[in-house]
Parts: structure tokens; sequence; C-alpha cells
């Protein structure tokens, strides 16, 4: 098996190649993030067919456009706590998971019971730059870095 290289014919060599080779239509470039029109078409199809059947099939509340409950989904906690205790072989409740929307929030929630207002923390230099702005402007803490 040959060594991988960006196409099975040609190597990139400069911007220009790239510019070139973006014009493909069998080549989809991730390199601004962008998406074909076929793509793009097909996901304005999918989102349309899912707003109508939310609003028309489920329930009058809407469950799926509503945040949900603040721990997260009981059946998923349920389900995740089920996997764990198979997985490290003891008992993990439901009760004792939350959900987060990422690791900004999980670290929010932690810092916001862990520390007061005001608070002095040691921050390691360079740090995830979304933590320094949540302890400083969110929480109030002092940061000093190390």
């Amino acid at each position: 098996m040959g060594a991988a290289s960006p196409t099975s014919h040609h190597a990139m060599t400069s911007p220009k190649d790239l510019e070139d080779l973006s014009s493909d239509a069998n080549v989809l470039s991730l390199a601004y993030g962008g998406h074909n029109e076929d793509i793009l078409n097909k996901a304005k199809e999918l989102l349309a067919e899912s707003t109508r059947h939310a609003l028309e099939v489920e329930p009058p509340t809407c469950p799926n456009l509503n945040y949900g409950p603040q721990l997260g989904s009981d059946r998923f906690r349920s389900s995740l706590a089920s996997f764990l205790s198979r997985r490290y072989g003891r008992e993990v409740k439901s009760e004792r998971l939350v959900l987060t929307c990422g690791a900004t929030h999980a670290l929010h929630l932690v810092t916001s019971q862990l520390f007061s207002e005001g608070g002095l923390v040691l921050v390691e230099e360079p740090s995830y730059y979304l933590a320094l702005g949540l302890l400083k402007d969110d929480l109030g803490m002092r940061l000093v870095s190390w």
C-alpha cells in the first residue's frame, strides 16, 4: 500500500493547487469550512422536514424545540449510568450524573460551586482561553498566571 496523499495522482505544492482542486466536483474542500451546493440543499430539505415534524407531529409543547431538563434527559442519563456501571464494574446512579453543553459549561458548573467570587486562581500559561474569561468575567475571580 502506498503512502497517503491528498489525491491519488497529485500532491499539493501551492495554494493554487488547492484552488484548482477545489473546483473539482468530486472534491469537498474543508479549507474554509464551506460546503458545496448539493450538501447545502440536502441540509435545507432535512431541516425543513424535521421542522415540519416538530411543529405538526410532536405534542403541542414541542419538547424537541425546548432546552429540556437542566440535568439532561432522564432516559439518556439512565442509559449512560447503565453503560458506565457495566464499563467500570461498579454502580453508577443516574441521579448523580449531570449532562453539560460542553467543556466550558461543565467548567462553569464546577468552578462556580468550588470557588467564591473574588477568589484567587492560579492558571497555567498558556491556558484554555475560554476558561480565563469564565473565571475572571463570569465568576469574578482574580487570575495569576504561572
